[in-house]
Order: C-alpha cells, then structure tokens, then sequence
C-alpha cells in the first residue's frame, strides 16, 4: 500500500474494507495554515466552516434539478480515450471529456473515468474529489494517489500504479467545482464564488448527466470518497442524493457508503488537532502549543483571536513554513526547470519504511509538465477552452495539516454512539578503580583485512577484544573503523546500544551509523553512504559482558551485571584500548548511544570525569555525549510511550486516559491499582502485533530462507523522501551473516566458540521511547534554557536559501535536545 491514512467510516458506509491512499506533498501553501484562518474569518465564499450538516442546505425541487439533465447520446463513445502518451499497455478501457452541469452559464465539469482492471461489469462505482478546496482530482486522484498510473520524472512516460483502486472498483475521478483544473464556468465571476451548496448541487447534476452517458452504471452500488476538503464535499453530496433519492421515490443514484481520508469536518477542532499534532511530533515546542491551546479559539464566533494566540501561530508557522506538512519526514524537491536534475535523479538510494510503493517529492513537477502538454490534453478531450495558463493541480491538506489528532476530536465532537469498540491498528502483513594491561602489537593483530562480501574502501578496519578483569576471563568484544578521510584529525566516536543487553556491532554498526549494510542474501554487503565515519572514527563496543561476543568465564556475571559494573567495566576498556591505539590519547572523544544507553552513556561520562579529576589530566579527553530515544526515567518515559501510542492511533484515547489517571510509574508506586493493569494489558494486546520500533512498517514474514524474505517479493517500495532503503528484515540478513565463521573469523571474534547463535537481541527506539518521553524526562530535570525552541528544518532546505539545520530542540544549560 502507499501510504496507510486514517479514514473516516460514516454511517452510510456499512460493509468493511482496507483502504489506502499516498500523500499529497506539499503544494504552495499549507491548506489549514494562516492562510486558510485568515479565509475563514473573512468568510471566504470557497470554504464553509460551519460545523453542522444543518447548516448545509441542499434542498431544491426535484423537478428544478431534472430540467439540468441533458441527452448525452453519442457522448460516450467521443470521450473514449484511445492511449494516453507515453502509456505501458493495460486492458481496461478509459474515458475523458466534459459534462455540462449549467447550459445557459456555460458551466462545465471535467472528469476521467477508468474502468475496473478486471471485472468492470460487476464491480461498484466510485466517485473520488480531492479537497482544497481547489484541488483537482485527475493531478492527485488519479495521477499520484489511487489511479492507474504514475508519470515518470522525464514528465513524458507512464508507469502502472500496482495499487491502484481501479483493482476494486470503476474509479471515476470529477475536476469541481467549476475553475479546478480543466473544468469551466464562461461566467467568470462564478469561479470566485462556489461554495459548498453550489458546488454540491452541480456535482449531482454532473453525476445524473455522466450515468446517462453510462446507463450501464445507473443502478451499480455507488460510493463516494475523497479526502481533506472533501470533509465537506462528500457528505455534502451524499446528502442531497439521498434527498433526491426519497423526493424521486426511487434510486437516482444507488448510493451505498461514503468514505474520507484525512477530512477537514469542523474548523475548531482540526485546527487544534493539526497544533497538537505538529507539538506532538517535535515540530512546534509544547509552549507553543500550550499557547494555542490556551489562548486560541477557533470556533467561528471568537473574532477577534488575542494577540497571544496570533503571536503562537505565528511563531508555529514559521517553524514549520520550510517543512512539507503533508509528508514531515521528506525533503521539498530541489529547484529547477530540467526535470532530469530533480530529486530522484541524485538521490536513487532511498529509505524504506516497510511500504510498497516510492514517492517522489518531485512528482507535482512531472504531472505539471505532462499535464501541460498538447497531446496529452488531446488525448484526454480536455482544455477545450484552451486556458492561457498552465494548468495546475492546486494545494491539498493532508498528514501534518488534517491529521489523525484532528479527525479524532471531530468525530468526538459529533457524539456518535459505538458501534464497535476501538480494534487494535495490525498490520496486514504482518510480525573505579582503573585496571590497565599494557598490551603490545594487539592493534595489528586486530586489523581486519577484509570482511566477507565486503565492497573496497579506503580506510581500516578493526575487531577484537580487550580483558577488563583478567581474574574474572572478561572481555568485551570491539568493532572499530577509521573515519572515511581525515582519520588523524577527526573525533573519535564511542557507540553504545541499550536494551539493556543489545549488540552496538548488531544495530549501531550494521543496522545503524556503520559503513556497511548487509544484502538479504546474508553473504554481501554494501556501502552505507550516510555512515558516520564521514564524520569520525566510530568505535562499537559490545557491552556488558555477555552481550554479543563479549564474555565472562564466571557466568553468574553476565545475570548480574548492572549500571554501575556495566561503567566500570567500560572505563577500563577504553582505558586499555587508548593503550592499543595510542594515537587516540589526545584525541576529542564522544560518547553517542540509544534507548537503555540513556543509563550507560552519561554514567561512563560520569566516571570519566571523575577519574580525569583524581589524575589530574584528561585521561580521557571527553567532550560531549548524545543519546537517541534515551531511557532516562522509567516514570516519564513509561507515560510518555503510552501518550505517543494514543496520538498516533495505535491505542485509543479512552487507554490512555486510564492509564494516565490510574498508573503511577515511579518506582515507590506497586502494586498498580486493576484499572492501570487492565489498560496496559489493552494497550499491550493492541500494539503486540506492530512493530513499535517503526509503526509505519510491517513485520518481516517468518521464512528459514532468506531468498523469501520481504523485499524479493515487494521490489516497489513507499519512500518518504529520505535516501535510503530500511529493510523489515535486516535482522535476518545480520544473523546469518554474523553467525558464518568466515565472518567470526575476520572480526577476531567468538574466540570462546559459543554454542549457541549468536543474536543482536532488541533495542528501544522509537513507538518505545519516544519523543515525549524524552521531553518528559527533560523537563522533570528543570534544567535553565539558554536557547528557546528553534524549528525542525530538513537540511535539504539548503537549496532553497534556508537554515541548513535538520533538527528541530531546546539548548539547555550543558544538555540540547533535538529531534
């Protein structure tokens, strides 16, 4: 599937379904931003936001509406669409052309009609509108989003959507209203003016007119779906076909279900649900958003807005202006009118978050271009007015602008009984004292030529084990690689991964910040062009004992290693390996980890410090740490998990109100009272089944032979405009490639033969310790802030003239967060 969007079920839409759709990237302006508010209080005539389906009215006679039905003999067969340029072979037909919906105002509505891929005979009808409203439904529809095809970034060729709905249904896609796209009005003035009741009156007229043309449809179940503005668009319609529906005593229209994805309902609390959403998500800080949620009121009768709540939205504008809304984690697409220098033609490697299907951030530049061209406008039957201007596809709202958050509280705000209580979100796919040995030439004893399967490069590797306690046979097991250039100016960088108990050579080295990745065959591997040894020589250290390959030849130390032996054990082992690498006595050190490393890496900081101080001298020239997604503190970080759950609709809120009510997660708090423990087990059952790590993505299917895994058999992948795949079944192609002794062998490692294979064990990220989490625990250290929140920009904004940061954060006294 492109990309999974909560849709909103109305009461009309009865059987179920699993429905998808991409993003819309974004346009020219955010949709729901300060432009749209201001639009709303001036009363712009496009918007209506009012709240109440009885603020809407449809109703006209029967009769009036009959007079617009018009003979459309001949018609059907005129707009067939033969081929369209540059477009692979398909079997369904396709159709293109206008539809009168006002003879004497000269008013016309354009669409594109493709027939089911198979089955076209028996299966529904849907009628998709994008929103805006402004939007044309052929740019994002058809063209990027549930159509048949995708435009290739030449701006020239076709390629199939293999996702397309057109697999489920006859998919017919409706430019409204009059002045989006290639649809028309000769009165010039009624562009400026449509409304919703205008706009829903002509598209019944343009629907009874089309099922004239295609009297094969006229009693086929009938749905109608769309997304953001068509909040208001689709029930809308639907209401006044079913007024129709009863005046006429029979089925104009066999309307069965309506569906909406992303949907601008009620300004009030889609406004308010998009802020928390961007709050939630590290875009805006909380203070912001506090701000808003304290001072703004978004109900239509509360001009004018405070100045605190003008100065808080102004403030989340500009921190988010340079960020695409409607897909936050995706650059914009460079600049430039050669189409063959866009995005993707530098960027072919991408990241993949266990989708199907690749967006490209550059696609509105090749559906401009091919929708621009003569014989593509030819082939549709469109433009007959012959439009002096470049037609385009306009701005839509989705993600970052009408998120989950917001639907969420609309649908709170219409007070509907459940039905059926809130189903988990599964995916479809799936599941000191300081000890120092002087040891000589053991550095070039541990150099690794090559490893198996390896690509060449330029700088040396390294692998082997250090002693921190001879009495007790411990060693801890390393994995060093000299920065790619520079290597003898450059920082030296110390990695830990948490768990507690996770390998930093499993998920740090060769799933992370490592030079290399590993192929799913398990034998190859292949360069990592966003390693961090662009940055410095990175050092992996498999720790505590027991971890990996390190080992202990007393094992009862390996069940009770802690936070504080666990520190010990790593002073001594950088200790003894400054000792091996000399040239890194006097070197700016790091220390960087993830998850549980919340606990290790401040707590080696902590000793290093001390022991510098008792010596008197660096004997370790420590500069600074960083930790990702840290475990902290087990109160904030617990609360702030389940809060992240519920905000990305993985739990429901009624959960997470329980759990914040009833749970105490300070460590003085047991036994938890049965309505915190009931909660949890619901919250637990319903995230069981997902991948917390990355809940975008499905789970690897379980298979003893790699040559089935995942990606053999889904090659299209979803891409969110970052450069580089992720692969679900990584860990596969670790453990067989880390469990090969020819692979031991080069790393120096296993020298105790371990019996068992060897595993990588599971870390913390993410759906685990998330953002609020880490902000929780931050603010809980009331550490003074020496510079205010600054914004999350990409760093590919570069190119457009903008702060070349990628992180949005806080700089506290000697601690910055950053997201």
């Amino acid at each position: 599937m492109e990309k999974i969007i909560f849709f909103l079920l109305l009461t009309l839409f009865l059987s179920q379904i699993v429905v998808a759709s991409s993003h819309e990237l974004k346009r020219h302006s955010h949709g729901v931003g300060k432009l749209y508010l201001n639009k709303l209080l001036k009363k712009d005539s496009t918007i209506d936001n009012n709240s109440s389906s009885s603020n809407f009215s449809s109703t006209i006679d029967y009769l009036e509406l009959d007079i617009f039905v018009l003979s459309q003999k001949g018609l059907k067969d005129k707009d067939q669409i033969k081929k369209l340029p540059g477009q692979p072979f398909v079997k369904f037909k396709q159709y293109g052309g206008y539809v009168t919906v006002n003879k004497s105002a000269g008013r016309a509505l354009f669409y594109y009609f493709v027939e089911a891929h198979e089955n076209f005979k028996s299966l529904p009808l849907l009628l998709w509108l994008n929103g805006g409203p402004g939007c044309s439904s052929l740019a994002y529809g058809a063209m990027e989003e549930i159509g048949p095809f995708r435009i290739h970034k030449d701006g020239k060729t076709l390629y199939r959507n293999n996702y397309s709905w057109n697999q489920a249904a006859n998919l017919l896609f409706l430019e409204s209203p009059a002045g989006v796209g290639f649809s028309y009005s000769n009165i010039s003035s009624e562009v400026k003016s449509n409304g919703d009741r205008n706009t829903a009156i002509d598209n019944i007229i343009f629907l009874l007119n089309w099922i004239q043309r295609f009297p094969e449809y006229k009693n086929r179940d009938f749905y109608i779906a769309g997304e953001s503005y068509a909040g208001h668009f689709v029930p809308q319609l639907a209401e006044i076909i079913l007024q129709h529906n009863k005046l006429a005593k029979k089925n104009l229209i066999n309307l069965k279900g309506i569906m909406i994805g992303n949907a601008v309902i009620n300004f009030e609390t889609d406004e308010k649900g998009m802020y928390e959403y961007h709050a939630s998500h590290g875009l805006i800080p909380d203070e912001i958003f506090e701000q808003i949620d304290r001072y703004c009121n978004f109900s239509d009768k509360a001009l004018p807005q405070p100045h605190q709540c003008d100065n808080a939205i102004d403030i989340a504008i500009a921190d988010t202006d340079p960020i695409d809304l409607y897909n936050i984690y995706a650059p914009l697409c460079p600049k430039s009118d050669d189409l063959s220098t866009t995005y993707y033609t530098s960027n072919k490697n991408s990241i993949n978050y266990g989708m199907q299907q690749e967006i490209d951030p550059c696609s509105d530049d090749y559906l401009i271009a091919y929708m621009n061209r003569p014989d593509v406008q030819k082939a549709l039957h469109a433009n007959v007015t012959k439009i002096k201007y470049n037609w385009q596809p306009c701005s839509g709202d989705t993600d970052g602008i009408v998120p989950v958050t917001s639907t969420k509280k609309s649908i709170k705000k219409m007070k509907l009984r459940v039905e059926t209580p809130w189903y988990p979100w599964f995916h479809k796919d799936y599941e000191v004292r300081v000890l120092v040995s002087y040891i000589y030439r053991l550095k070039d004893k541990d150099q690794i030529k090559k490893l198996p399967g390896q690509p060449f490069v330029k700088f040396k590797q390294y692998g082997g084990y250090v002693t921190v306690n001879k009495s007790a046979g411990r060693a801890l097991f390393y994995y060093f690689v000299e920065a790619h250039e520079n290597f003898k100016s450059l920082p030296l960088l110390l990695w830990l991964n948490g768990g507690p108990g996770c390998s930093s050579l499993a998920y740090g080295a060769m799933e992370e910040i490592g030079p290399f990745r590993i192929h799913k065959d398990g034998k190859t591997l292949y360069r990592n062009n966003y390693s961090w040894n662009q940055a410095a020589n990175l050092l992996f250290l498999e720790s505590p004992a027991g971890v990996g390959f390190s080992y202990s030849n007393i094992s009862s130390e390996v069940k009770s290693n802690g936070d504080r032996n666990t520190a010990i054990d790593n002073i001594i082992f950088l200790l003894n390996w400054i000792q091996r690498f000399p040239e890194y006595k006097n070197r700016d050190f790091y220390i960087a980890g993830e998850s549980y490393a919340g606990h290790f890496v401040p707590q080696l900081a902590e000793i290093i410090l001390q022991h510098n101080k008792l010596a008197k001298k660096n004997l370790i020239n420590l500069k600074g740490i960083m930790i990702g997604n840290a475990v902290i503190n087990f109160e904030t970080d617990e609360k702030g998990m389940y809060e992240y759950h519920a905000s990305h609709g993985l739990i429901p809120d009624e959960i997470f109100e329980q759990i914040d009510r009833y749970c105490n997660f300070s460590d003085k708090a047991l036994p938890q009272p049965h309505q915190c423990d009931n909660a949890i087990d619901i919250a637990i059952a319903d995230t069981d089944p997902i991948d917390l790590y990355n809940i975008y993505a499905p789970l690897c299917p379980k298979s003893d032979d790699l040559s089935t895994t995942y990606y053999t058999s889904n090659k299209n992948s979803i891409n969110y405009g970052m450069q580089q795949e992720i692969d679900p079944c990584s860990d596969d192609y670790l453990i067989a490639y880390m469990n090969r002794p020819d692979v031991q062998k080069a790393l120096h490692a296993n020298v105790t033969k371990i019996k068992y294979n060897w595993q990588p064990c599971s870390g913390d990220t993410d759906g685990i310790v998330p953002v609020t989490s880490t902000k929780k625990s931050i603010k809980k250290m009331k550490l003074r802030v020496e510079t205010p929140w600054y914004p999350w920009f990409h760093k590919d904004y570069e190119d457009h003239g903008l702060s070349s940061s990628s992180v949005a954060g806080f700089v506290y006294e000697n601690l910055e967060f950053l997201n």
